[in-house]
């Protein structure tokens, strides 16, 4: 019982509670809302969120959630308009997504930086796996989820080669309530059939997205620091 109760300190509870924030923001601008400017109550309360997070972050989370902004757009104007993975309700990717993308991020990352929960995410690296394991052959099995299968295969794929990046664990179950939330609210909602690959609504390997900009991420914070630190080094 202590076991598991360490872990889940009264600081890791309201973080991990500060992601409940998200079901009202998102309604705002959901199928469910009958306000006319929902969206732009939704980004306002996004920016909220996002100005709160960037304040109590470390200088490498700050770099991370500004480079996100810009670089989650282009990837939603590649998985929407070039790809057709999914269409959010107004047809056009809306103002408050790459904020979003950045607070989601950022709010991941907050929860593994608890020592507490990072050790124990690590302890159980391997039960955890198991678990997404079944998870993606459930969703293969009984919805014949075939795009959700390969992503599967990449996100293992990930995991097996960056053993030390047990934060994707962590990143995966908050993209997972997101998802869950945003497409019940009918802010988005992901193509069932796509070229040859059969989905759910949303998809697990949804998952695989973040974790694959998370290593595009860091791969371009690491060459940003190291241009900063040789201009450092040339005055």
């Amino acid at each position: 019982m202590n076991s598991l109760r360490k872990p889940f300190n009264k600081t890791v509870l309201i973080k991990i509670g500060f992601l409940a924030c998200w079901i009202p923001v998102l309604y705002f601008d959901s199928a469910y809302s009958n306000i006319d400017w929902g969206v732009w109550i939704t980004f306002l309360l996004t920016s909220g969120l996002f100005v709160f997070q960037y304040k109590k972050a470390t200088l490498r989370l700050r770099l991370l959630m500004i480079m996100i902004v810009p670089l989650s757009y282009a990837g939603e104007l590649i998985s929407t308009e070039l790809l057709g993975l999914y269409a959010y309700r107004l047809g056009t990717v809306p103002i408050y997504i790459p904020i979003g993308h950045a607070v989601v991020y950022a709010s991941a990352y907050e929860i593994f930086l608890e020592s507490s929960i990072r050790h124990w995410v690590q302890k159980r690296r391997n039960a955890i796996m198991g678990i997404y394991a079944l998870l993606f052959l459930m969703v293969l099995l009984v919805f014949e989820d075939t795009l959700s299968a390969i992503m599967g295969a990449l996100l293992f794929w990930m995991l097996i080669k960056k053993r030390n990046h047990s934060i994707y664990l962590i990143i995966g179950w908050v993209v997972l309530y997101l998802e869950v939330s945003g497409t019940y609210l009918g802010n988005w909602a992901w193509e069932r059939d796509h070229l040859a690959f059969h989905t759910t609504n949303p998809p697990l390997g949804s998952v695989m997205i973040y974790v694959g900009g998370d290593a595009l991420l860091n791969k371009l914070l690491r060459i940003v620091l190291r241009i900063r630190r040789k201009k450092r080094r040339a005055l």
